[in-house]
């Protein structure tokens, strides 16, 4: 129940950070108060708790990342697919290492910007196209970690590699 509470006041996100604790507050009930979510959550993946096929298949369905590496990998990616839609003369340059995914003020006010100067329009807010839980997120240097580990062949999980390469990041400035 804590766990669908959290979804729906964080707008479909169940990113829980490891100490994150429930508030005293509405909409949780009382019984909830000041539990240590995001430990009970890190219990869930080392196999500590709510281990049953019935847990499981509920954890499932409200979306729950078993595997957070896989899952910011995954982030990542998407990341660099919305920097790239709204970048198009960057492509197969990487992302600058300065480069921060703005909060929802700058980016409306920036990027909407920089699109209409473009002559790009949308149908949508493109305020709405990066994941709401990356605010702030340092996509550059987070880029820059990962061409690093390409390079040094630190990176053995090959998939990761041809995404990016996929992505058209092959170099860094």
């Amino acid at each position: 129940e804590a766990l669908k509470i959290y979804k729906n006041i964080h707008h479909g996100s169940i990113h829980v950070p490891p100490n994150y604790k429930i508030p005293a507050l509405y909409p949780y009930p009382s019984y909830l108060h000041n539990m240590s979510l995001g430990r009970k959550v890190v219990d869930i993946r080392q196999g500590k708790a709510y281990k049953t096929i019935a847990h499981r298949k509920r954890l499932d369905s409200l979306g729950f990342i078993w595997d957070v590496s896989e899952e910011k990998f995954s982030t990542l990616i998407k990341c660099i697919h919305v920097y790239r839609r709204l970048y198009p003369e960057m492509d197969g340059k990487g992302v600058p290492i300065s480069y921060v995914i703005p909060s929802c003020a700058e980016f409306s006010s920036k990027q909407n910007t920089t699109l209409n100067a473009a002559g790009g329009s949308y149908s949508r807010d493109v305020d709405t196209l990066w994941p709401s839980h990356m605010r702030g997120y340092k996509l550059g240097a987070s880029v820059s970690r990962m061409l690093e580990k390409i390079k040094s062949g630190s990176l053995d999980d090959n998939k990761r590699k041809i995404l990016l390469e996929a992505l058209g990041i092959d170099r860094h400035e």
